[in-house]
């Protein structure tokens, strides 16, 4: 099968162009041609299609071939360009050849036409793959441009002796040197001196080939002041894969420093004001435990005496939910194991007798309740615990409390109160009673989306499941009654 081939003759001989399309079929090719002898012609013949290549006398009436050649270079840069004379010297073709034509033939040597053709289009074909990759190149080179001089960053390209051979315009603005100044010069120059050594360091680990992280350094600029820098730094590599040096990116992260600080020094006064808020919370609950236990010697009426009493220890336990709270790291939540063992304690050498010995034992996870839980939770297990010594030994001399708190597959809680004593009455129904510490019961195991449980089995068993919120986890709203 014939190859195709659109030729362009330039040539003012009818004949002689007939006799090159001729060369061209011996050679076999499937030749399109059109011959031209103007400026006028060539160019109109150039506007209205691609051709292959151009084939030009040298010598014509009203045309030149070098004028030709011109033009070509003008319109078509990369399309091969031969001359063809029946007078030209070597002189002349030299010089034509200087100017851009491919290759000259004489026209009683015109076999030599088919094989330059084909060595020419082959060349053609890799200058205009030259051209496309050199134009690909120009507009990489050119957006790589725009986006290194607008970054907000300092992007800098270091050899593998760390000298600086790129820097983009932001450099100046961060460091107030010109960029002039610092190509060809050691990034070192920059550092801060208490980061050069580990700068260094991560500069040849990272030649190396290990990844290194973002990391903080400090610039010095050229007012001697230093600023806070943020580095990303990854390889150069060429084309064997080989490393030729670092690109990285160079953020100031002064304002980001600021920030933080502020956000620091906000935090320690919220910790502050938070601490003494508990603080002064705890101390005013005290003052009321002060003025009720004073109220109660008063008093001679011992159902009212009583009462106080109960009403001390329930303010005891908030005041002790808001010491735990002051004393928390966290101080918007608190450990409720700590918690439940102190204040067991307490109620233990409040009810103690010396003709009683009541074992208390503990099965408690570390959970942190923030203080819409704690309070009425806290409060709970100071009811039950108090009814356990108040009410569960009457006769014994021995007995055992025991406390769990736990968390549910469900992320709910379980509070669990259980003593060996004399056992409740199964008829009791803490929803629907007189007795003031069930209620109470009731009434706290509701504010924090539970309910409470009596059940007599060898003493007695108050189970409180409850949604409540851990700090930190998903906040569940409380249903106000």
């Amino acid at each position: 099968m014939k190859k195709s081939l659109r030729v362009l003759i330039v040539e003012d001989s009818k004949n002689d162009a007939e006799l090159i399309a001729l060369e061209f079929r011996r050679g076999g090719y499937d030749v399109e041609w059109e011959r031209v002898e103007t400026s006028e012609g060539m160019i109109k013949a150039l506007e209205k299609q691609n051709w292959d290549i151009i084939v030009s006398d040298y010598s014509m009436p009203h045309f030149s071939g070098l004028e030709a050649l011109k033009l070509a270079h003008e319109k078509v840069p990369d399309i091969s360009f031969i001359i063809i004379s029946g007078t030209i010297g070597e002189d002349v073709a030299v010089e034509a050849m200087k100017l851009g034509a491919h290759d000259y033939i004489m026209k009683d040597k015109l076999m030599r036409l088919v094989p330059a053709v084909e060595r020419e289009l082959k060349d053609a074909e890799m200058r205009r793959e030259k051209r496309k990759a050199e134009e690909a190149i120009q507009k990489s080179e050119e957006k790589y441009r725009t986006l290194t001089e607008t970054m907000n960053d300092v992007v800098f390209i270091l050899d593998k002796q760390c000298r600086f051979t790129f820097l983009n315009p932001k450099f100046e603005k961060v460091t107030d040197y010109l960029i002039q100044d610092f190509l060809g010069h050691s990034f070192t120059e920059i550092v801060a001196p208490e980061y050069i050594e580990s700068t260094v360091e991560f500069f040849k680990q990272g030649l190396d080939g290990e990844t290194i992280p973002l990391y903080e350094i400090e610039f010095v600029r050229k007012d001697g002041r230093k600023i806070p820098i943020e580095l990303n730094v990854t390889s150069l590599f060429d084309a064997n894969g080989q490393t030729i040096g670092r690109l990285g990116v160079a953020r100031d992260i002064t304002e980001r420093k600021k920030a933080e600080e502020q956000i620091q020094k906000d935090l320690k006064e919220k910790t502050t004001l938070l601490q003494e808020i508990h603080h002064r919370v705890k101390n005013n609950l005290q003052v009321i435990t002060s003025l009720l236990s004073q109220q109660s010697r008063k008093m001679t009426n011992l159902e009212g005496i009583l009462a106080l009493q109960e009403s001390i220890k329930r303010v005891k336990s908030m005041s002790l939910i808001h010491e735990k709270f002051y004393q928390s790291k966290k101080l918007s939540s608190v450990n409720f194991k700590e918690y439940i063992r102190s204040l067991a304690r307490d109620l233990f050498f409040t009810y103690h007798e010396e003709n009683k010995q009541i074992e208390l034992e503990f099965n408690l996870e570390n959970i942190f309740l923030s203080i819409d839980s704690a309070i009425p939770c806290g409060l709970l297990v100071n009811e039950l615990i108090s009814n356990s010594f108040k009410h569960a030994f009457p006769e014994s001399k021995t007995g055992k409390i025991k406390v769990c708190f736990t968390r549910l597959k469900d992320k709910s809680y379980s509070l669990i109160v259980q003593d060996n004593g004399v056992g409740i009455s199964e008829s009791i129904d803490c929803t629907n009673t007189n007795t003031m510490g069930l209620t109470l019961i009731d009434i706290l195991a509701k504010q924090i989306e539970g309910s409470a449980k009596f059940e007599s089995k060898n003493g007695t068993i108050c189970t409180v499941n409850f949604m409540g919120y851990e700090y930190g986890k998903i906040k569940y709203s409380h249903r106000r009654r």
